[in-house]
């Protein structure tokens, strides 16, 4: 199981860092925006919803088309947004939903 936690907002991931491969997986379930910087200087910002031994696939910021990307061509990869389910657990969510049910029932 990936130690999630210490991949948040902020943090950044280097290809030479231990933890790449680690980051690349913890970037998949990251419930927010990523940028990959890459090795020729560019930068691409977006959610990413999937990977693979060799590319990964995100929906950049401002753009209605997806994108793949070679792993090989990233340099580092910046948890740029706010992971927007932090903090939240299905049971909280249940809970709520629960708590909504009954205000209606009343």
């Amino acid at each position: 199981m990936l130690e999630t936690q210490k991949f948040k907002e902020g943090v950044i991931v280097c290809r030479e860092d231990v933890d790449f491969e680690e980051g690349l997986g913890a970037a998949v379930d990251y419930r927010g925006d990523i940028t990959l910087e890459l090795r020729d200087g560019g930068q691409i910002e977006g959610f990413l919803f999937n990977a693979n031994s060799e590319r990964l696939d995100l929906f950049p910021k401002n753009s209605p088309q997806k994108q793949s990307v070679m792993i090989s061509d990233v340099n580092s990869i910046v948890f740029s947004g706010k992971d927007e389910a932090a903090g939240k657990s299905w049971d909280d969510w249940i809970k709520k939903r629960e708590e909504k049910k009954n205000h209606r029932e009343m």
